[in-house]
């Protein structure tokens, strides 16, 4: 019976330990410093805020999060760790999607739904996906057209129109994916 009670404790200990490893933590006073320098300096929240409850991502230490009190008005800060601390996102709803990882904003306790997470991040891959078509087509223009340049010439249904034009006659057309001569 002792064995049981042990290893239940055990048991009970280390689940306890692997919770706080995936808990975000307190900033150190040098981070804290640095965060609250950070917000003072982020130009689109509103006079007269305070910073409250910063908390540092154990999951990805680069990311941090804080509550901005201004009069009443909170909104939740999320901030990223490059060369130095800065102010990534400030809002009510959904603070960190198709910024952060998922893990992070869980870390962090910020206010975001998985699902709108997810839907948020779509349209972001939807977007890279448009700028790597439209880098290849600059390429191809380049190379297939002397000066050629491309120029965005409409949005249509079925995505962006560019055209490339350059030296010599004719043009290439592409939208998204789709390549036409003229």
């Amino acid at each position: 019976m002792k064995h049981i009670v042990a290893v239940t404790f055990t048991i009970s200990f280390l689940l306890t330990l692997s919770g706080m490893a995936v808990a975000s933590k307190l900033p150190s006073r040098q981070e804290k410093r640095a965060l609250i320098s950070a917000f003072r300096s982020f130009k689109h929240k509103p006079p007269g805020c305070t910073l409250e409850n910063l908390r540092i991502s154990t999951v990805k230490p680069e990311w941090a999060a804080g509550l901005g009190v201004c009069r009443g008005d909170n909104a939740y800060v999320l901030f990223r760790k490059r060369s130095s601390w800065e102010v990534s996102t400030y809002g009510t709803v959904d603070i960190g999607c198709g910024i952060a990882p998922w893990r992070v904003i869980q870390d962090l306790k910020l206010p975001a739904s998985k699902q709108a997470c997810e839907e948020i991040s779509l349209g972001h891959e939807e977007e890279a996906l448009q700028n790597q078509l439209r880098a290849r087509a600059e390429a191809i223009c380049a190379k297939e057209f002397e000066g050629g340049y491309l120029s965005e010439t409409a949005e249509t249904s079925v995505g962006t129109e560019w055209a490339c034009r350059g030296q010599g006659s004719g043009e290439v057309v592409w939208i998204s994916q789709e390549r036409t001569e003229r």
